[in-house]
């Protein structure tokens, strides 16, 4: 069994490591594999190498992956998968009194990001939708947009940051693709005022896939042992359980903390979460030492 802990609230880890005593006591007759990675914050860059490193040098490879994000020691067996994407539109500069005669990155930019709302909305009218996340269907995201120097200056440059959070079954390459060929279809468009116009967009990190661990899985009657929860839970935060679980491992999201506490000044785990992520790895070792 492989455990990882969040990056976001180092708790899970602490758990574990409080453990180290007990778990080393233990005769147990299967192994605890505790693994910890690396660039999770930045788009779950480690995990693929980890994944890879423990296949590769155990001969007995673990059958679960537990990631400790922050849960409230809840068992979560979907997660969404995520994609951020960069946009750079290359426009011409010029005064603003000639805006029909040059072409505006920030107004073409305007549209390129009311298309992906659009594009969302369409999802969600069209029926792309599961109900065990909140939301329940594919986000599409602008974050960030920059561009142009002064209100009378027409912007030949402007760039805008984007994420896609997908449900299962969907994929951010469909609508990344999707939405080249309307890039396209503008860069036809514009290049007869300004042949130069061109839009380009990449990803800023691989896709982090999501997590859809069938309830019937033994993973699953594991975790719900374990947690003494029986309830199974579904996140749209982005996590690396969908890695591990390419990877083949049966995954499952349980760690201790609540989610609404991350990502924001004075970060915090109730002292009540952390005594009981304690006990959940005590009891993990405990049950594998029968």
């Amino acid at each position: 069994m492989y455990a990882r802990g969040a990056a976001d609230m180092k708790g899970f880890l602490a758990c574990c490591l409080a453990n180290i005593d007990l778990l080393i006591s233990l005769d147990m007759k299967k192994p605890i594999y505790l693994a910890f990675s690396y660039d999770e914050e930045i788009g779950c860059l480690g995990a693929p190498d980890l994944v890879e490193a423990i296949n590769q040098h155990y001969q007995e490879k673990p059958k679960y992956a537990i990631i400790g994000e922050p849960s409230m020691l809840q068992p979560i067996n979907g997660q969404k998968g995520i994609c951020i994407f960069q946009t750079e539109v290359n426009g011409s500069a010029g005064h603003s009194s000639r805006i029909k005669q040059e072409v505006s990155a920030i107004h073409e930019s305007m549209r390129l990001v009311l298309w992906l709302e659009e594009k969302m909305n369409r999802l969600i009218s069209d029926g792309f939708t599961d109900d065990r996340f909140p939301p329940n269907h594919t986000s599409i995201h602008i974050g960030k947009l920059y561009g142009g120097i002064a209100p009378t200056v027409i912007a030949d440059q402007c760039i805008f940051t984007w994420d896609v959070r997908t449900i299962p079954g969907e994929t951010p390459q469909q609508i990344y693709e999707e939405f080249q060929r309307y890039c396209h279809e503008r860069e036809a468009i514009l290049r007869n005022t300004f042949s130069d116009f061109a839009i380009k967009t990449h990803p800023l990190h691989p896709a982090v896939p999501g997590l859809d661990t069938p309830e019937d899985s033994d993973v699953i009657r594991f975790i719900k042992e374990m947690s003494l929860e029986q309830e199974l839970l579904t996140v749209s935060y982005a996590a690396e359980a969908g890695q591990f679980a390419e990877g083949g491992f049966e995954s499952v999201i349980c760690g201790p903390g609540d989610i609404l506490q991350a990502h924001r000044a004075d970060e915090f785990i109730a002292k009540e979460q952390l005594e009981k992520g304690v006990e959940f790895i005590a009891r993990i070792g405990n049950y594998l030492s029968e």
